[in-house]
């Protein structure tokens, strides 16, 4: 499976402007964001787009597409700079529990697509954030649970960004024979504690939260970005 399909196997979308000035409050959308993120957006593509959204690819643990949009085309240029503000948290449905229970995580990637396009097999994006991750936990993330240990710390409840920790081949290899050698089925807290984690990329906290800049790469290849194997 390639990086793309992997990155879009179960999505929810929700389309956001590329304007840096565009309100985002309208008669659907009144009061205070619940968080507001920014960025660029660079072009490597061949054919410059004349027009593209920043959208929030929810990525779910296999419960099959549900697809909601909000999009406000504009013309621009690149570089450009974009301004993302979120009203209301994702649906349940998009929201990735464990089978050991605790707080269940919300995991999106940051893309772009041509206006009014859904992201897809069909429709691949135009490009994406390769370095991070916008996550909401609809309530507080306490020590011993999956997902503390999925994102490497307790978290407050809400909307966060999230970076990669990129293993080297050794390090992977490294946690491979550690979790081979704790017999058949180990299970989560024994792979993390014994042996560092899994051999999937780490999704980890950045002290800059949501003020950290984003930057969506609009590219002809989604293979030529170095998308973290996080999933």
């Amino acid at each position: 499976m390639s990086q793309l399909r992997s990155v879009l196997a179960t999505v929810t979308v929700s389309c956001i402007s590329l304007a840096a000035c565009a309100s985002q409050v309208d008669g659907d959308h009144q009061g205070t964001p619940l968080a507001t993120l920014a960025g660029s957006v660079t072009n490597t593509r061949a054919q410059t787009p004349s027009s593209a959204d920043v959208v929030v690819l929810w990525v779910t643990d296999g419960m099959g597409d549900f697809v909601t949009a909000e999009t406000v085309p504009v013309q621009g240029s690149f570089p450009a700079a974009f301004s993302l503000a979120l009203y209301e948290p994702p649906a349940d449905i998009v929201l990735n529990a464990h089978p050991s229970g605790g707080p269940k995580v919300g995991l999106a990637m940051l893309s772009a697509a041509e206006p009014g396009q859904t992201p897809s097999d069909a429709t691949p994006p135009l490009g994406m954030d390769p370095d991070h991750l916008l996550v909401y936990l609809p309530e507080d993330v306490t020590a011993g649970t999956f997902a503390s240990y999925f994102l490497h710390g307790p978290a407050q409840a809400g909307f966060h960004i999230y970076g990669f920790n990129r293993l080297t081949d050794a390090e992977r290899t490294q946690r491979r024979d550690c979790e081979n050698g704790l017999g058949d089925a180990p299970s989560y807290i024994e792979v993390y504690t014994q042996c560092g984690g899994d051999t999937f990329d780490e999704v980890v906290p950045l002290s800059t939260d949501l003020d950290t800049p984003l930057h969506v790469q609009l590219v002809d290849d989604l293979d030529s970005l170095d998308l973290a194997n996080w999933m």
